[in-house]
């Protein structure tokens, strides 16, 4: 009996790949996490975002800069310069 195919996760961008400046959708694929805690990671400052909800409301939707998630990712969250 042949083995059953198993579907491949896609695979997770790369950080050079990204464009400068991203969207959830963006950051869900990279981060691998889902829109809900996307969305918790910009409400509370962790991830540095222009959008939604917040004070700095110029898009409908969140916008983050790649050098934004990379502070994230370096544990510089939510730092201002």
């Amino acid at each position: 009996m042949p083995k059953p195919k198993q579907q491949s996760k896609p695979s997770r961008p790369r950080l050079e790949d990204l464009p400068d400046v991203l969207t959830v959708n963006d950051l869900m694929a990279f981060l691998n996490r889902g829109r809900n805690s996307v969305y918790r990671l910009l409400r509370s400052g962790q991830i540095r975002a222009i959008g939604g909800n917040g004070p700095n409301r110029f898009f409908s939707d969140w916008r983050v800069s790649k050098q934004a998630l990379i502070d994230y990712l370096r544990g510089e969250e939510g730092r201002t310069a």
